[in-house]
């Protein structure tokens, strides 16, 4: 009994480590709000030699461009970094939050509309055959867990639903 108990209290130990390794590392690499307030006006260039090369480039359509860059799909961030059409910096923001999401449009927004809010899907893309819909998954934090926001596209790329789930990423993987 006393060796299970060693065995267990060790794999917890070395569980909780890894944990904490992970959480360190998706916390280096995710940009702070101190940095989204201090970097307004900079250039692209200025902006990428702080922070990187951004995982998704778009086009808006007033003819601004935006960066974005993505913790998913195990981190619960997406920024982005909007840019006027001198290449200044406007608007650097988290766009998962509730806020943001629930500004998704059903019947109005197209996959590209996705993209430019929240970049490439990262998590698994779901096909549903019989109601020929593709859903899009993207994890953030709500309030105090962690949600999933489900974007559901028909056979045109047309945006029909979204949902809400708590505590469901173990089913997404």
């Amino acid at each position: 009994m006393k060796k299970e108990e060693d065995g267990l209290s060790a794999l917890g130990r070395l569980l909780a480590s890894a944990g904490a390794a992970l959480a360190l590392a998706g916390c280096a690499a995710a940009p702070t709000m101190v940095e989204l307030q201090e970097v307004r006006g900079i250039s692209a260039q200025t902006l990428q030699a702080r922070l990187g090369e951004p995982t998704d480039k778009v086009r808006l359509h007033d003819g601004r461009s935006r960066w974005l860059y993505s913790g998913q799909p195990l981190g619960l961030f997406v920024y982005a970094a909007d840019f006027d059409t001198d290449g200044a910096l406007v608007d650097y923001r988290q766009m998962l939050t509730m806020e943001e999401l629930q500004q998704a449009r059903p019947g109005a927004w197209a996959k590209q509309d996705v993209v430019a809010r929240f970049g490439k899907p990262r998590l698994p893309i779901q096909y549903y055959a019989l109601q020929k819909r593709e859903v899009w998954s993207y994890r953030f934090q709500y309030v105090t867990q962690v949600a999933i926001f489900h974007f559901q596209f028909d056979a045109g790329g047309v945006l029909r639903a979204t949902q809400m789930s708590i505590n469901c990423f173990e089913d997404m993987m």
